[in-house]
């Protein structure tokens, strides 16, 4: 079909329909305004150092916002504003007027919408007022959203200072000028100015706002590489915005960084994610969680082109997470140039269009955060086990005391019943010889060779055997100086061979229901303390029949259980009188 092609003609009532997705806050508004200067600058090719942004905001007693006013030192020709202000859904609206050269520049403003339309839709009226090359003009918005040219201001010839006071910056512009001289150096400007702004989530009160400004996602890197500055008022200084410094969660310091696979499976569909340039993410740590007003919007993954953000998720909105409480600590960006190339990219540049890619991207981003999670969950869990093998320790030293002292007692009355030469030497820092024969035992010479703090040092041993706790204690008989560890298949009470020639015990803290009990409760706690006592008991009553086996060489297993029996009721009577704080105080301490 052959026809004579036209120019679409859009009612206004689109703008309306349109202009409800613009209804956003006012952080998120003035990030567009921040984002067309920003353009404006770059499009001259003005260095990061010279490209000074001001935002003046009019205050009310009460704080809330009279007036919000966005200004830059670029400047804006009538050609210009005929050529890309007045246009709408223009990808390249920010380039027009430009030379061929400066429209090889990328640029924020991607769709040409977002500054219009937020002056369109969250202020009872608002305008652009702009001089360039001797002219001033002003265009904008009445209140019935209409929107034109100003006529008292239609590219009239105006000298600088009367452009100021015709734009009602005069002043402020000696505290402008305090900042690098920027007016007297350029003498020329563009403000964006809204009256009454709108309420919207309480950012037309100033605190709200500039909080929620600091951090936007659209704002937050302008903040941090322009100079933007803020004035409260016609008498206040100008402060310049700075974004929250971050500082790492401890032994997280550095980022961790994570490429996407170029075919990923979503949705049993296999997905290209990219051809040449790589989708790369890289996550960084907060010490602090990041939630909160202070910290509102910084919880979030920044997905990046060539010229900025292009959609920003809070990773609580990403998926459900494992280990949720660590998320909190965790934020990154995303280099997604494919993203913007295959146009995914919304209007106001908030999330990415709903698409399989945009799953697949998401699901990719979650599965690496998830990592993140992962270690640093492991981590914790080692520092807490640490903290609670050092108190576990303490209760050991304690129940090694204790436990001297029940063994003494039983190898007194054992031998007094069996009628024997006493002998027993020592006490609970000695050696000690039961001396029912003149041939020597073996245990006992081990004993008095090995030492009894915890190093290879040979001092004079323990009078009873000595109970050693695995990923605490040193093993005695290695020059690693790192902590002995035993695993899950170990059993709950260890001896090596060496071990029980020496008399040492190892109460195995890898086994699962220890992990458990430490994992869900804290090492003074009621319920591990008895676990310990458990552990000991069982001790006793492997040292009982020890003991016995060396007194009665006809063993049989009705003794073993009567001894079991009894030895277990004695340490149970015993335990009710020495360690009742130890077993039933809930703020227990040694």
């Amino acid at each position: 079909m052959s026809i004579k092609t036209e120019k679409p003609i859009i009612d206004e009532a689109v703008l309306d329909l349109i202009g409800k997705e613009f209804k956003f806050d006012h952080a998120k508004g003035i990030a567009e305004l921040l984002k067309n200067s920003v353009d404006a600058y770059n499009l001259e090719s003005t260095p990061d150092e010279e490209q000074i942004i001001f935002i003046f905001l009019d205050v009310a007693k009460n704080n809330l916002v009279r007036s919000i006013s966005v200004i830059d030192f670029v400047g804006m020709s009538r050609s210009k504003i005929d050529a890309a202000f007045k246009r709408w859904f223009d990808p390249s609206a920010a380039k027009k007027g430009d030379s061929s050269k400066e429209n090889n520049i990328k640029t924020l403003g991607g769709h040409g919408n977002g500054g219009k339309f937020y002056m369109r839709e969250m202020f009872k009226y608002s305008r652009l007022i702009t001089y360039r090359n001797n002219r001033l003009n002003s265009f904008g918005f009445n209140e019935n959203k209409e929107y034109g040219i100003d006529t008292s201001m239609d590219n009239i010839e105006i000298e600088f200072k009367q452009a100021l006071r015709t734009s009602e910056i005069e002043n402020i512009n000696d505290t402008i000028n305090q900042v690098d001289g920027v007016l007297s150096k350029r003498k020329r400007f563009t403000i964006v100015r809204g009256h009454h702004p709108k309420s919207a989530h309480k950012t037309n009160y100033l605190k709200e706002l500039i909080n929620k400004l600091i951090v936007h996602p659209q704002a937050r890197r302008i903040i941090q590489h322009k100079k933007v500055y803020l004035i409260l008022g016609e008498n206040s200084k100008a402060k310049r915005l700075n974004i929250p410094v971050l500082v790492p969660k401890k032994g997280f310091e550095y980022p961790f960084h994570y490429t996407c696979p170029q075919y990923v499976t979503c949705d049993n569909e296999r997905i290209k994610m990219y051809d040449n340039i790589p989708i790369e993410l890289t996550l960084f740590t907060s010490e602090e969680p990041l939630k909160g007003n202070k910290y509102r919007g910084m919880n979030s993954i920044d997905f990046l082109s060539d010229v900025g953000v292009i959609a920003n998720y809070e990773i609580g909105r990403i998926g459900h997470f494992r280990t949720y409480v660590y998320s909190e600590f965790i934020y990154g960006e995303c280099k997604a140039q494919i993203m913007e190339d295959e146009d995914y990219v919304t209007n106001d540049r908030n999330e990415f269009t709903s698409a399989t890619k945009t799953k697949a991207i998401l699901d990719w981003v979650k599965e690496c955060v998830e990592d993140l999670c992962e270690k640093m969950d492991e981590k914790d869990k080692k520092e807490k086990k640490k903290i609670n093998l050092e108190k576990t320790s303490e209760l050991n030293d304690l129940l090694n005391k204790w436990k001297n002292r029940f063994l003494q007692k039983l190898i007194r009355d054992r031998l007094a019943g069996l009628g024997g030469d006493l002998g027993v030497e020592g006490n609970d820092q000695e050696s000690w010889n039961a001396g029912l024969n003149k041939k020597k035992d073996k245990r006992s010479d081990y004993r008095k060779r090995i030492g009894n703090k915890g190093d290879n040092k040979k001092k004079k041993a323990n009078a009873f055997p000595e109970v050693r706790i695995s990923g605490m204690h040193t093993d005695p008989f290695s020059n690693d100086d790192s902590p002995y560890m035993l695993s899950e298949r170990h059993p709950a009470i260890h001896q090596r061979p060496i071990d029980f020639e020496n008399g040492i015990y190892w109460i195995n803290t890898s086994k699962k229901i220890a992990s458990m009990i430490l994992d869900n409760n804290k090492a003074d706690s009621i319920r591990w303390r008895e676990y310990l006592f458990q552990r000991y008991i069982d001790i006793i009553v492997k040292e009982a029949i020890y003991t016995l086996g060396k007194t009665d060489a006809d063993l049989t297993s009705d003794t073993v259980m009567s001894e079991i029996d009894r030895v277990t009721s004695d340490v149970l009577d015993l335990a009710a009188e020495d360690l009742q704080s130890f077993l039933f105080d809930n703020d227990y301490s040694i």
